[in-house]
């Protein structure tokens, strides 16, 4: 319980960062627009990531110097197909500053949601305790997901992806224990994030309610639950995956 306990604090710096952030806006009176703010956001928090590992030398323990693991990326296919399904509708806007922006923030989100929830958090709570890290830190993804109740985005859909990604969770979860690696993870998830934004016009108009978005993103989440838990119970007991990989 120790362990648990320590991870969901851990969690919590993201909604920290997040709120520190919007003080700092209001108290400063800047009014930035939908990128501006998410890249402040996004990009600091990653980078306030970075600072961290490097300060505890964490860089290896938290899988960041796995190999790619191209051959396992099969394992992702629900998320490379639920990035691949907005594309089918083209991109919002094609300049190449907007997508260029877009995609660092991408990469940001990737970076730091990868590093903390399947690089710190999964080895606070045990790699050679696989199923437990993966299904407490994929929880822990979805509960912080929560904090979109404070955005402009339509609860039922806040409250959608919050369960939505525990699935995806799992998938993640259990391909870093599989390759020993971050790589995959962070790649797929950035590329996620991207193409849902770049399609949509921006996290707030992608985020726009419809039933169709919302039974979509259920059954997607649905689909992401089920492979990730077959991923889960297809582990050993005792993983032998614990020791960190060399580039």
């Amino acid at each position: 319980m120790r362990q648990i306990g320590l991870a969901a604090g851990t969690a919590l710096l993201i909604v920290v960062w997040e709120l520190a952030v919007q003080a700092i806006i209001l108290a400063v009176g800047w009014q930035p627009g939908e990128l501006a703010l998410y890249a402040s956001d996004k990009v600091g928090f990653a980078l306030l990531l970075a600072l961290a590992l490097t300060i505890a030398r964490h860089w290896r323990t938290s899988g960041f110097m796995g190999p790619l693991a191209i051959s396992r990326w099969w394992l992702l296919w629900p998320i490379w197909f639920d990035a691949a399904v907005p594309l089918t509708q083209g991109l919002a806007e094609d300049s190449p500053r907007y997508l260029a922006g877009w995609a660092a923030v991408s990469l940001a989100v990737g970076f730091g949601e990868e590093g903390l929830f399947r690089g710190v958090l999964m080895p606070q709570l045990g790699l050679d305790r696989p199923r437990r890290a993966i299904i407490v830190s994929s929880v822990l993804f979805g509960a912080i997901h929560l904090a979109g109740l404070l955005s402009p985005i339509d609860s039922r859909l806040v409250l959608a992806q919050a369960a939505s990604v525990v699935g995806l969770g799992l998938i993640l979860g259990a391909v870093r224990i599989r390759t020993r690696s971050l790589w995959p993870c962070m790649i797929v998830h950035a590329v996620l994030d991207f193409c849902g934004i770049a399609s949509g016009g921006g996290v707030v108009e992608a985020m726009q309610y419809s039933d169709e978005a919302l039974f979509s993103m259920l059954g997607a989440g649905a689909v992401a639950f089920a492979w990730g838990s077959l991923l889960c119970w297809r582990l050993p007991p005792s993983s032998a995956f614990t020791r960190p990989a060399t580039a």
